[in-house]
């Protein structure tokens, strides 16, 4: 169990990644879009 979890933790590092990426582009998007 203990050499599993760093792979799970990686993992879910990376797809809190890949979502904040998404979220950052969608709210700089919106505001772009609010001040035009």
């Amino acid at each position: 169990m203990n050499r599993s979890t760093p792979h799970v933790i990686l993992k879910t590092n990376r797809f809190l990644h890949f979502i904040g990426i998404i979220n950052y582009g969608v709210f700089k998007n919106g505001q772009q879009g609010c001040s035009l």
